[in-house]
């Protein structure tokens, strides 16, 4: 959508030759960003969701933790903000130069006809229009006429301060471009006036390659803190959504685009989504990943190579190295051939995104060189007891409560406002790298033989099925049921989760933080969702969190007209509430997510 012309035009004149087509955007909001209630659509294809989804299983309270291990190890004293910035400024200086100079031309036109722009050079314009483009806190503006919505003038006075504080050597400048964003120039001919419309759409065409160059493409390939921040639609400097934070939201969605899809992967995000899962754990073990890492750099340092006089790979590209491992090593005791191979090809395409020693433009094939000889020599496994002996007590931490983790996201996304959308290859786990490593051949015969015998066991000892499914986890069948069970729900149910409330529940108990919890209310029909969160510094690797030795009390509280009796979906029987509350130890017996239904014909 952000890089159409005039994109509001298009979306309407698309919707009247369409009237009631289910419209979606590709669209990426920022933190707080609204999308525009005046376009005709549905919503947008989910990265929202995504990112809000996946923050709800970061601990928010660890970041300062997380942020002195990653210093600590790189050596990175940057403000972040700072590298943000400067990483957009290298995409507009490498790529964007000439769009930029044909903007300062139709500028310097229209300056000399105003007394406070006359004295404004080529050079100065230049440099002001870059700032202000790099300092956009969004993709874009939608101006299409001569109404500048007070979103849009929020959004262009908030990057003109900002680009005034990073240069000030050039305000006057800067102010001056801000007024022509505005359309805020005063005395124009009505033929200059038609000139700067024409000029500030062709501006916001700019601001989103930008950001996308910028953010999504480079800043996301250096900012190594917690990669699984790293994600389209994301940023990697907010830290966590606390369960208010996400309670807002989903009322929000459920008031304002019901019919958004909400996505948990697509053809673009980073990293598979249960990777992305996996590696959120990080963010609840500090001193275990702290000690690891000391553990880590101490008996691979003499695997480094030297180019261009400096070690390969330098310190923050090894910090990133290691989270890629975690996050898509397979389950151990499912090793597969290829994952060393996928894992170089991926790091030579990280580390040229990253284009801080290499990059695609001008690949530094001793730099390249160098850190794929150091990825074979860590795979030398008999070479290296000590890295991986440690290693995989790590990752055991991360597969284990990674799997609880993408089971809860998954949950959210069928149950939450919107709609879900699965995309190929994740009705099993997928600990997939960037494309096109997320873009390989599905085995969908391999999927309809498990899905065949999921339907075959829920006819007959559910129970028994269930413990099962806990026990044999790597084999991916306990996500495939969850799919197929709550989508089923879904179809039986569907006034509820299209057209029904969403009501934010208030968890009570020595676990409250453990627990995010909300109902879907159509009518006299409800549902409840209950999922688990931040368990990978509670429990131990292999200890579900079921029954009252995990929950210690904690408690879901109704509100007020909430029904007595509730159906479990998992295991399929009934439990009452007590004094308006339910206990999590009842709703969590033998599966890990919680899903109540009360009926109204019950």
């Amino acid at each position: 959508l952000d890089g159409l012309f005039a994109p509001q035009s298009y979306l309407e004149h698309l919707r009247q030759l369409s009237p009631t087509a289910y419209l979606l955007v590709e669209k990426i909001l920022e933190h707080d960003e609204k999308l525009p209630t005046f376009f005709p659509i549905q919503g947008t294809t989910g990265y929202t969701f995504l990112n809000y989804a996946n923050g709800l299983f970061v601990n928010s309270a660890r970041e300062h933790d997380l942020d002195r291990i990653y210093r600590q190890f790189t050596f990175i004293e940057e403000d972040y903000l700072e590298w943000l910035h400067s990483r957009k400024q290298l995409v507009l200086k490498k790529s964007l130069s000439a769009d930029i100079a044909r903007l300062a031309v139709t500028l310097r036109s229209v300056s000399t006809h105003i007394r406070f722009g006359s004295d404004i050079t080529f050079t100065g314009l230049t440099i002001a229009l870059n700032e202000l483009i790099a300092c956009m806190p969004v993709y874009r503006t939608y101006i299409q006429d001569e109404h500048v919505s007070d979103v849009d003038k929020q959004i262009i006075r908030e990057a003109s301060a900002k680009a005034q504080r990073s240069n000030r050597d050039y305000g006057h400048e800067i102010r001056f471009v801000e007024k022509f964003l505005l359309l805020e120039l005063p005395h124009l001919s009505e033929e200059d006036k038609l000139r700067c419309l024409d000029a500030v759409k062709r501006f916001q065409q700019l601001t989103g390659p930008v950001m996308a160059k910028g953010m999504e493409d480079n800043f996301l390939y250096v900012m190594n803190r917690l990669l699984s921040l790293n994600e389209v639609g994301g940023n990697p400097l907010r830290f966590g959504v606390p369960p208010e934070e996400m309670h807002h939201f989903l009322a929000d969605c459920r008031e304002h685009w019901p019919l958004a899809l909400n996505a948990s992967a697509t053809h673009d995000t980073k990293r598979g989504e249960d990777a992305r899962a996996r590696l959120n754990v990080l963010s609840e073990i500090g001193p275990e990943w702290e000690k690891a890492l000391r553990k880590w750099k101490r008996a691979n340092a003499t695997k480094k190579r030297v180019a261009g006089g400096r070690e390969v790979p330098e310190a923050n590209t090894e910090y990133f190295l290691y989270q890629a491992m975690l996050g898509s090593v397979p389950f151990e005791g499912a090793e597969t051939d290829d994952f060393q191979a996928r894992l170089k090809d991926y790091f030579i395409k990280a580390v040229r995104e990253a284009d801080v020693r290499t990059s695609w433009l001008n690949p530094n094939e001793d730099y390249e060189t160098g850190c794929l000889a150091f990825i074979d020599d860590l795979f030398h496994i008999e070479d290296n007891p000590d890295f991986w002996r440690s290693f995989r007590v790590v990752a055991r931490r991360l597969s284990f409560f990674g799997v609880i983790n993408s089971l809860a996201q998954t949950l959210l996304k069928l149950t939450s406002p919107g709609v879900p959308d699965v995309y190929q290859g994740t009705e099993l786990w997928d600990f997939s790298f960037v494309d096109p490593d997320n873009r390989r051949p599905v085995d969908f015969e391999q999927r309809q033989r498990y899905l065949g015998e999921i339907i075959h066991r829920l006819g007959h000892q559910r129970i028994t099925f269930l413990k099962e499914l806990l026990t044999q986890y790597k084999d991916g069948r306990i996500k495939l049921f969850l799919l197929h069970v709550v989508l089923w729900l879904r179809h039986d149910y569907r006034h509820v989760f299209t057209e029904g409330e969403y009501l934010p529940l208030e968890v009570e108990g020595a676990r409250a933080d453990n627990m995010f919890a909300f109902a879907r209310r159509h009518g006299d029909d409800w549902i409840i969702v209950a999922v688990p969160r931040l368990l990978g510094g509670m429990l131990k690797v292999g200890q579900w969190p079921l029954g009252g030795n995990v929950w210690k009390g904690t408690r879901i509280r109704l509100p007020e007209n909430a029904p007595t009796d509730w159906k479990r979906v998992f295991p399929d029987t009934w439990m009452k509430a007590d004094e308006g509350t339910l206990a999590a130890a009842d709703i969590f017996t033998h599966y890990p997510m919680g899903l109540l239904l009360a009926p109204a014909q019950h």
